[in-house]
């Protein structure tokens, strides 16, 4: 048994009953996920407390017994992922705006472009060391396009910082921003 926080790690050789609304659910495959949540929950701050009897005799799972509450939360009650707006990136008449939202290994930039010509939004995404570690683009021409990319940044954490850039038709940088993970 581990305690992390106030979240109680069992080692359970059998399969795990997990509540959830009131109805009672075994199978190695839901053990496995109230472990992912929970694993998800602590190194977010949030607890999770699946039922007091989550743990039983005969599987080689992990279930998570809360100390003490005995109440049950699905992974869906995990506090979103942070979001950060930017402001708009200007060239002439065109603008990028839009929200960064970060994840574990990633972030995606919810974005809408105006352009009048050809505009370009990359993306950047930065390690804890300042590392380039992913990015993507999109290029919008005389319409307005809204949409979402992906920037994947595989390390531990995620990306500490995203850096957008606005270019016009010949690939010249006209605005740019970086955000810092909040």
């Amino acid at each position: 048994m581990t305690v992390l926080g106030s979240v109680v790690l069992v080692r359970s050789p059998a399969p795990v009953v997990i509540e959830s609304k009131g109805e009672v659910h075994m199978s190695r495959i839901r053990s496995a996920v109230a472990l992912a949540a929970t694993v998800a929950g602590v190194a977010t701050g949030t607890v999770l407390a699946p039922s007091a009897g989550a743990a039983s005799a005969a599987d080689p799972t992990w279930a998570a017994a809360a100390s003490g509450s005995g109440t049950s939360a699905a992974p869906s009650a995990l506090a979103a992922d942070p979001r950060t707006r930017f402001e708009p990136l200007r060239y002439g008449a065109s603008y990028a705006l839009g929200y960064i939202r970060w994840h574990a290994r990633g972030v995606d930039v919810d974005y809408s472009i105006k352009a009048y010509g050809c505009r370009t939004l990359w993306a950047f995404g930065y390690d804890h060391n300042d590392v380039l570690r992913g990015f993507n683009y999109r290029t919008v021409c005389d319409t307005t396009k809204t949409d979402t990319m992906d920037v994947p940044v595989d390390v531990p954490g995620g990306a500490s910082r995203v850096l957008l850039q606005f270019d016009d038709e010949t690939g010249a940088t006209r605005d740019w921003e970086s955000y810092p993970h909040p």
